[in-house]
């Protein structure tokens, strides 16, 4: 019986040991700050450093620290995803108590001094690389992980991965066994994280907008995805776009996914004017950072007329009862493909205004024409004389279109001037100015043999 007991206790124990959980505490992405993400305690800063890109970067015996982050000093997990410029004979990852033993790089691959370590399980130079070290306060076993893959297990007997006071100082050492380097994220657990942890990893993609009709906008979402394994969390923030064109241009999303699961941001493309667009967006992660490129192309009709806009049309001079005609030639000569409704050309209205107004008309034009890519409208714009006097007669044409907005919305607006010069009829003209010339010749006459 008691023999059963103690299988029994010892099977317990091994169950409790295997499966048990361990919680992650605190997480630092170093996402512009050296906040805990879980809302713990802050990172410190030993030496000096800066932050970019989702990166602390760190010179030679500068790097980190944290007070009071383990929750167990005893039994912990402890991720850090990081990278050396350079590697060289020791090189600090982790330092507990300020002394030489401790979590190091030895030539290339990771070493807890004294212990030991695998010089078989290498990694590179300046290229990120995941440290997993685990420590079970009940049996002080210490492992190593790298990459996902378990490297080196060993005994803490002499309890040198302790931390007496809960201080631990990351890539600082007491001496000069330090490097130079950036990290991505640092992870603290409450427990040990077995070898077989789920990693989580970020998919996305870049996002095209499309051909989109300049004065309109269109929506569209970038979207992460947690492709790692099973029972992974993959956690991170989307990041702003940039430039007048896309939007929103502050703030950033948070997403927290499971295995397959996903999270998008909507931006909006808004183009001022034709041609290609594009902005890059930032993700930020637990897994990775990386980034997503939105493109646009904006498209537009362009209107373009026989008369240049804003000149003047002129009808000449009109004789009485008589109609002058000029024809305005308008077309759609949009550079881009025939895309219809995005590059068709719509004639809104063709009005004419000004006190002369009266005396002019326009034919040949329905509104809401359209014009399609190099279509053409011949507008034709008269001047009828009903009057018995001499007068210039002036007015405005007034073409709104939906250039630079959406279809059928008034968009760029065109003038012209308007000038003719009406006369009676040419033979009540020609008389009045032949009596005219006759008078002024036979007063100068009188007045000379007045003076005689």
């Amino acid at each position: 019986m008691i023999k059963i007991r103690l299988l029994f206790f010892a099977l317990c124990y091994f169950l409790c040991s295997e499966l048990w959980a361990a919680t992650l505490i605190h997480d630092y992405q170093f996402t512009n700050s050296l906040a805990d993400s879980l809302g713990g305690p802050s990172l410190g800063v030993l030496g000096g450093g800066s932050l970019s890109g989702g990166y602390y970067h760190f010179a030679a015996n500068q790097g980190l620290s944290l007070s009071g982050g383990l929750a167990n000093t005893a039994t912990y997990s402890i991720r850090i995803k990081f990278r050396f410029n350079t590697l060289g004979v020791w090189q600090r990852i982790i330092n507990y108590n300020n002394v030489d033993y401790g979590m190091y790089t030895l030539s290339n691959y990771f070493n807890f001094y004294p212990y030991g370590g695998d010089s078989t399980k290498v990694f590179t130079a300046g290229t990120d690389v995941e440290l997993l070290l685990t420590r079970d306060g009940a049996t002080k076993e210490l492992k190593i992980y790298r990459n996902g893959s378990l490297d080196w297990t060993g005994i803490d007997s002499n309890n040198y991965g302790i931390s007496n006071s809960n201080y631990l100082r990351f890539f600082v050492d007491d001496g000069s066994e330090a490097a130079a380097g950036a990290v991505d994220y640092i992870q603290i657990y409450d427990g040990v994280v077995n070898g077989t942890t789920p990693t989580p990893a970020l998919s996305t993609s870049n996002t095209n907008f499309g051909n989109v009709r300049v004065g309109t906008s269109v929506t569209a979402s970038v979207t992460v995805t947690n492709s790692g394994a099973s029972g992974s969390t993959l956690t991170g923030t989307i990041g702003a776009a940039s430039g007048s064109e896309f939007s929103p241009t502050s703030g950033t999303q948070s997403f927290s996914l499971g295995q397959n699961a996903s999270n998008s941001r909507t931006f909006t493309y808004t183009p001022s004017a034709r041609g290609a667009d594009s902005t890059t967006i930032s993700i930020n992660s637990n897994a990775t950072n990386t980034t997503a490129t939105l493109t646009g192309t904006g498209v537009s009709p362009v209107y373009s007329s026989s008369i240049s806009s804003g000149s003047t049309i002129d009808f000449g001079i009109v004789d009485k009862n008589s109609t002058a005609t000029r024809t305005l030639s308008i077309q759609n000569l949009t550079p881009d493909a025939n895309l219809g409704n995005l590059t068709n050309l719509t004639i809104l209205s063709a009005t004419i205004s000004g006190l002369d107004s009266s005396y002019y008309s326009i034919e040949n034009f329905t509104p809401g024409t359209i014009l399609v890519k190099n279509g053409t409208l011949d507008m034709l714009i008269r001047v009828t004389n009903n009057d018995h006097i001499v007068e210039r007669r002036d007015a405005v044409l007034t073409i709104v279109t939906d250039a630079n907005a959406a279809l059928g919305m008034a968009g760029n607006i065109y003038t012209y001037n308007l000038t003719a010069y009406l006369v009676p009829e040419s033979s009540s003209f020609l008389f009045l100015s032949i009596a005219s010339v006759f008078f002024c010749f036979t007063r100068q006459k009188f007045s000379i043999r007045k003076k005689s």
